[in-house]
């Protein structure tokens, strides 16, 4: 019973990424968010140019494109989930299997399935 437990437990900590609320760190995931978007063309950001506040969320993968930047935070087979900082400003709009939720200004945490 014991290791059933211990196993549920590890698989309800390690497959649910949660976002911060700190407003510091989401101004600060922001900012560099929209450094990132203007200096960098669209495709996956080599973790060497990712800056220390995104970097220190220790995401999987940061992508940029058309829409804004991703940071994706848990990726597994049809689910991803992460931090999203749309380009325009403008609040993304949820669609079936991908839903926005606001954490703060400029930042939304999505969900993907």
């Amino acid at each position: 019973m014991r290791k059933v437990l211990a196993a549920l437990m590890f698989l309800a900590l390690a497959g649910c990424a949660r976002p911060t609320h700190d407003e510091a760190t989401l101004r600060k995931i922001s900012a560099e968010s929209m450094a990132l978007l203007r200096t960098t063309a669209a495709g996956e950001i080599p973790r060497a140019k990712w800056p220390a506040t995104i970097k220190s969320l220790e995401p999987e993968q940061v992508m940029a494109n058309r829409g804004g930047l991703y940071v994706v935070m848990s990726m597994h087979f049809d689910a991803e989930s992460g931090y999203f900082v749309p380009r325009d400003g403008n609040a993304p709009v949820s669609s079936p299997g991908f839903i926005y939720s606001a954490l703060g200004p400029g930042v939304y945490w999505y969900d993907a399935n």
